[in-house]
């Protein structure tokens, strides 16, 4: 089987965009819109057109041979362990470790977009206080915040997105009932 796993466009971009971020996109670009508009990034918007995708592969393949998994489904240890059980037929998959979540702070996200200074800042110092400044921040009170105020802290931006790409976020979720994930 193919196995394609598909994600809110949405979330996609916004999860792009937080990646950049993380790596030093240029400073017009920590706004949302600039980093979609911006040629170099083309590939991100590129990457939510999953009924092109999935048509392609049905062509190829057929539709039952494409398996298509959601990635919300994967954000947990649970999910990961039905996915795998779905995939190799084994009753009680194990799965060494915790699961490890890579993110960005929406919170630093957004202070960073009103003062570029302090973004600038970030690649001047050295990568291991950054990492290390930016754990113990997580750990004293960002990761708390970032539960509580992701969804606020990010409300302009996912506005926007789901403005720009409704067609797609549609198709999402047409594609999610269709597969019935």
């Amino acid at each position: 089987k193919i196995i394609l796993i598909i994600r809110n466009p949405v979330d996609t971009i916004i999860s792009w965009h937080n990646f950049h971020i993380r790596g030093n996109v240029p400073l017009k670009n920590l706004n949302i819109k600039s980093f979609l508009d911006d040629a170099a990034f083309k590939h991100v918007s590129d990457s939510v057109n999953l009924v092109e995708k999935i048509e392609c592969l049905k062509k190829k393949f057929g539709k039952k041979n494409i398996l298509l998994v959601d990635f919300n489904s994967l954000t947990t240890l649970k999910g990961q362990k039905q996915f795998l059980k779905k995939i190799f037929k084994i009753d009680n998959p194990k799965i060494k470790g915790e699961l490890h979540i890579n993110y960005s702070f929406s919170l630093l996200n957004q202070l960073y977009s009103k003062f570029p200074y302090i973004y600038r800042l970030k690649f001047m110092l050295p990568v291991s206080i950054i990492k290390n400044l930016k754990k113990i921040l997580g750990f004293l009170f960002l990761k708390n915040l970032e539960y509580k105020f992701k969804e606020k802290a990010n409300k302009e931006k996912i506005e926007y997105l789901n403005l720009r790409y409704k067609n797609e976020v549609n198709e999402y979720f047409q594609i999610k009932k269709e597969f019935n994930l």
